[in-house]
């Protein structure tokens, strides 16, 4: 483990900031918590700021990075995972990666951009990409190689045949798929593929994907080289923005009956009966684009959960 976390070890708790540590160890037992501290200990981490040591009990899918994007962390996240032979299970692809996430890296640290994650329904890939490229965070054609695990035949099929229909930049000889090198496959395989496509970006081959499946769900994210910038929702004011058209629609009929009450009243009350149709007019348009503008967002969470992210 020392081999492993070392390459990080400068970067841990740079600048001040606090970290957590996850970690999945096949096989472990209850000493693996001491162990990683001895390691952070061994490597010079700053273990004033570890806040945590978290103990998986079986490595996890690419919906842990999900969930901590949409939390908007704000301490690093070590995340390690280490399978390896027992005595009664030799035959897999022993392996063991790490990772160090942080939401606010410095760009003289060269840092990996790994963005948030398609996740897909397995007979809907093709459509849900359609809007996940769609959102263009990274230019499609920038995206040079593909690294995958886990996907059945029919999912490598779909997928590979929207990478073409959205003009990504990956052809078929750039098409890696690890059990081609690892024979059986793992639960842990998945981030062994995320370290491939990662050590692509860092060494110079440009915009990288990635994708695995994890139950009856398709992960597909993308991996950037530069400072792919800040995706947030649209800012509240762009709800009248929404509502305007539809709004009008209904306000039209309104406006034309307080009109007509108006001719048949006197000019006094006629100013009073003017003031509500701003009133009106103004409350109906923000309140119905807010629901459209709502709608519009949980929709596209909905089918990619991407379009609208931090990251």
């Amino acid at each position: 483990m020392v081999k492993l976390l070392e390459p990080l070890g400068k970067q841990i708790g740079k600048s001040g900031n606090f970290f957590n540590v996850w970690i999945y160890a096949k096989n472990s037992d209850e000493s693996l918590s001491d162990e990683v501290r001895s390691v952070l200990t061994l490597i010079k981490a700053p273990m004033n700021l570890l806040k945590s040591i978290n103990i998986l009990q079986e490595s996890p899918g690419y919906d842990l990075i999900n969930t901590w994007i949409d939390e908007d962390f704000s301490y690093q996240r070590l995340f390690i995972n280490i399978e390896l032979h027992s005595d009664e299970e030799t035959t897999f692809f022993e392996n063991a990666t790490a990772f160090l996430f942080d939401n606010s890296p410095r760009e003289e640290d060269s840092p990996v951009y790994l963005l948030r994650m398609m996740d897909s329904q397995h007979n809907k890939i093709r459509e849900t990409s359609k809007v996940f490229f769609s959102a263009k965070q990274l230019e499609p054609s920038s995206l040079k190689k593909i690294f995958s695990c886990s996907l059945g035949k029919k999912e490598k099929e779909n997928l590979y045949t929207a990478l073409s229909e959205n003009k990504t930049g990956v052809e078929q000889d750039k098409r890696y798929e690890l059990e081609k090198v690892t024979g059986e496959p793992t639960k842990s395989q998945k981030w062994v593929t995320l370290a491939l496509a990662a050590e692509a970006v860092q060494y110079g081959q440009g915009n990288q994907l990635v994708a695995a499946q994890m139950d009856d769900k398709i992960y597909v994210g993308m991996l950037a080289e530069k400072y792919p910038g800040w995706w947030r929702e649209p800012p509240d004011f762009m709800a009248i923005v929404y509502g305007i058209i539809s709004t009008l629609i209904v306000l039209i009929p309104v406006w034309m009956l307080i009109s007509f009450i108006a001719d048949k009243l006197s000019k006094n009350d006629t100013v009073v009966f003017i003031f509500a149709e701003v009133i009106a007019t103004v409350a109906v348009t923000y309140v119905s684009g807010a629901m459209i503008h709502t709608y519009i967002l949980d929709e596209a969470q909905r089918n990619m959960g991407v379009y609208h992210s931090d990251w």
